[in-house]
């Protein structure tokens, strides 16, 4: 199922307004590996955007890994 028909099906049970940046969101083009294109969040299958996010996440660890790394590094030699 598609990012924003699951929008859609949660605005529908919760009969809340969608929220602003939620729509600004789907809205948003990210680059997909597999497609070797860009593609809306929106268009993206939920199962595909849980992915990217735990790709993210782990580069996001890897990342802050390396940061405290070099700051260790750099008080060393301080």
């Amino acid at each position: 199922m598609k990012v924003d028909k699951v929008v859609d099906v949660i605005h529908a049970i919760d009969d809340k307004k969608i929220p602003t940046d939620i729509i600004d969101i789907l809205d948003t083009s990210h680059w997909s590996e597999g497609l070797e294109d860009y593609i809306d969040v929106g268009d993206m299958d939920m199962y595909h955007l849980l992915r990217t996010f735990n790709i993210l996440l782990r580069d996001r660890e890897k990342l802050t890994k390396v940061m405290k790394a070099l700051e260790i590094d750099n008080e060393k030699t301080i």
